[in-house]
């Protein structure tokens, strides 16, 4: 086999480089959170049949990472005009039924003592002891974390439910096992482990109490803080790959942008006026970040100086999932005077072929931006030694074909990938849903450069396309669970789990 040069990885961890580009992100982050729980505590089914609703607002997400500029206020406004109306007929139906008992009131201001009695009281004249044992190494903070039989994951006690019989699980696990009520049967299941049959209102919610988990052990230690550089060296048929995270923050995302003219005061009033169901804080902070360079695009500014300082015949390939980042991208490049080629799937072939060979032949020519889409798959841009991703891809493989365009048999020097990924974002919960599930170290395009890749990102975007059933049975276990939904929908619904910042581990409150 032939040897290729060393590559190097660096994920950039950036800080929000203005804040109203984090009061931005934060709206949108708040607002996703809150509905994805919503529809999670209701049941699996409720979330993959608002699957397409959940991912326009990852999307609008991911937007507001990238720039604000491009973020969709008629998106925003119709999913809030939506939310609304849902709200609203909630509401009109809780009017038309009978009001809470006061013993359903009293349950929402209840003490760790109070949620332990109950669970006593709930538990089966069988149970009844070992409900007592494990109520009591509880209250007396002997049990510190339990593993989930169901997830395997380590579970506090504000996370734990527990069943009549007695058994010990967390409240999302416990949760999925439910199935949906009707008007004339209230939600009931089977116990994973005793397939014992329980009904949703003999459950109890450690949660559910103000001071739960209060209880713990002195000598409990502290979190280490994380490293602010980890590094991972990998090597792959006879070439080194290095994988660095880098936390960092970036100056100049606040400057005004090169040729963007703000809203004047009249059309600021038209613009609260159409979009009346948004915050005018949140189109406050979208018309400032709109008019700024932003994060990414002078951190991406500050790096091509750096690289062209360093050495003259360094060329980079910028590569985006989105047209508005490179839009402003090739504003800001012009302003510096650095001279870039652009290839994006708007373009027709000729143009296209023209401007890779202007990025190739021409010294001058520093940058070329590509749209990961149009570019990731069946070009030779061995001229550039530097890659810049601006925004990650939910499929790995789509990434990994895009640096091969540059690290391949062929490239003679060197090659430095930088990911710009905002710290505290849906995107970096994106690398760490590749990183869990092992799809963001070297591929087999990597190996050989294969050219599959496209052609899996086209089939699972067709898969996606398809009806979801709106009706599924919900088995006792996770792995009977797996096979009812089948495999494409369990994995959907953990990785909308995992991109919500929604785990088994997580909270989760009685409907």
């Amino acid at each position: 086999l032939i040897a290729l040069p060393p590559r190097t990885v660096e994920t950039l961890l950036i800080e929000f480089g203005s804040e109203a580009e984090r009061k931005l992100y934060d709206y949108l982050e708040t607002k996703n959170t809150a509905r994805f729980k919503s529809l999670r505590t209701e049941s699996p089914s409720t979330v993959l049949g608002k699957f397409m609703e959940l991912q326009g607002m990852l999307y609008s997400a991911r937007l507001a990472c990238a720039h604000a500029s491009i973020v969709n206020l008629d998106s925003i406004h119709k999913v809030n005009e939506k939310l609304r109306a849902e709200k609203e007929k909630k509401e009109r139906d809780a009017r038309g039924k009978k009001g809470t008992t006061e013993q359903e009131k009293k349950k929402t201001n209840l003490t760790r003592v109070e949620v332990f009695q109950e669970a006593i009281l709930k538990a089966r004249l069988s149970a009844q002891g070992r409900m007592r044992e494990a109520v009591l190494q509880l209250q007396e903070g002997e049990i510190e974390y339990i593993e989930c039989p169901i997830c395997l994951e380590p579970t506090t006690e504000k996370d734990l439910a527990l069943t009549p019989c007695a058994h010990k699980f967390c409240a999302e696990c416990l949760l999925s096992c439910v199935q949906t009520s009707s008007d004339s049967r209230e939600a009931s299941g089977n116990c994973p482990e005793c397939r014992d049959r329980f009904r949703r209102s003999e459950l109890t919610f450690l949660g559910d109490a103000n001071d739960a988990g209060t209880c713990t052990k002195a000598d409990k230690p502290e979190a280490k803080a994380k490293p602010s550089q980890a590094v991972t060296n990998v090597i792959v048929n006879g070439f080194k790959m290095s994988s660095i995270d880098k936390l960092t923050t970036v100056t100049g995302a606040s400057d005004n942008r090169v040729s963007f003219n703000p809203l004047s005061d009249e059309d600021r009033l038209r613009q609260r006026a159409v979009y009346y169901s948004v915050p005018p804080e949140f189109l406050t902070s979208w018309n400032e970040a709109s008019v700024s360079v932003g994060t990414k695009v002078a951190r991406l500014l500050e790096e091509v100086k750096s690289m062209v300082r360093a050495d003259a015949s360094n060329k980079a390939v910028v590569f985006s999932q989105f047209l508005g980042t490179l839009d402003v991208a090739s504003e800001e490049l012009v302003g510096c005077g650095i001279k870039f080629a652009r290839v994006d799937g708007h373009m027709k072939q000729y143009q296209r072929a023209d401007n890779i060979s202007n990025f190739t032949t021409d010294p001058e020519t520093k940058v070329l931006l590509l749209s990961m889409r149009a570019g990731a798959a069946g070009l030779n841009l061995m001229a550039a030694n530097y890659c810049f991703l601006m925004d990650p891809a939910t499929n790995a493989a789509i990434e990994e074909q895009a640096i091969d365009r540059i690290h391949r048999i062929g490239q003679t020097r060197p090659v430095t990938v930088k990911r710009l990924i905002l710290k505290d974002t849906v995107e970096q919960r994106i690398i760490e849903s590749r990183r869990s599930i092992g799809a963001d170290g070297p591929s087999a395009s990597t190996q050989i450069d294969g050219t599959n890749a496209m052609d899996i990102e086209a089939q699972q975007l067709s898969e996606e396309g398809k009806q979801i059933p709106r009706n599924f049975r919900r088995a006792g276990n996770r792995a009977a669970d797996e096979i009812n939904l089948d495999e494409q929908k369990f994995n959907r619904l953990r990785q909308l789990e995992s991109l919500f910042g929604s785990s088994a581990t997580l909270l989760v409150h009685k409907a």
